[in-house]
C-alpha cells in the first residue's frame, strides 16, 4: 500500500474525485427540479474555478504514468498485484492506466457536451447565457491545461 501511495503521491485524484462528487450531486438536483427549472449551465459556472484541478493532473500525467510503469517493473510483487486487480470484474477488463486516463479526457468531453447542449437552446432559453459562460470557462481551462503540458 505504501508503494501505491508513492505512485499516486504527486497526483491530485482526491480533488478530482471531490469535484466529480460535487458535480454529480448538483446534476442530480437539476434532474429532480427539471420540471420547474431546466438549467445545467449554471452548475459548470458555479464549479468553474474548481476545474483547474484538471490542469495539475494533466501537468503530472506523463510523469505519473512513467513512475507507475517503473514501479510495476522494479517491484514484481506490486506488478502482480496490479495485474490481479485489473482482472477483477469491477475493472471491466480495463487496465489501471485506462482509468488514470479518464480525468485527461474529462475537459474535452465537457466542452463537447456543452457545445452540443448549446445547439439545442434558443437565445431566450433561461440556460442560454449560463451555458455560453460554462462553455467559455471549460474552453479556457482546457486551453490553459494544454498550454502547461
Amino acid at each position: 500500500w505504501r508503494l501505491m501511495e508513492q505512485v499516486l503521491n504527486f497526483s491530485n485524484l482526491p480533488e478530482i474525485c471531490k469535484l466529480s462528487e460535487d458535480l454529480i450531486r448538483d446534476f442530480e438536483v437539476c434532474l429532480h427540479t427539471w420540471d420547474s427549472c431546466q438549467k445545467i449551465g449554471d452548475v459548470f459556472v458555479r464549479h468553474g474555478p474548481s476545474l483547474d484541478v484538471y490542469t495539475e493532473y494533466l501537468k503530472n500525467f506523463s510523469d505519473m504514468n512513467n513512475h507507475f510503469d517503473k514501479c510495476c517493473h522494479k517491484y514484481p510483487e506490486f506488478g502482480k498485484l496490479v495485474s490481479k486487480f485489473e482482472k477483477l470484474p469491477k475493472c471491466r477488463s480495463l487496465r489501471i492506466k485506462h482509468f488514470l486516463l479518464k480525468p485527461v479526457q474529462r475537459l474535452p468531453q465537457y466542452k463537447l457536451l456543452l457545445g452540443e447542449y448549446l445547439k439545442h437552446l434558443d437565445e431566450e432559453n433561461e440556460d442560454f447565457s449560463d451555458t455560453i459562460e460554462a462553455l467559455r470557462i471549460v474552453s479556457d481551462v482546457l486551453k490553459h491545461a494544454n498550454d502547461v503540458i
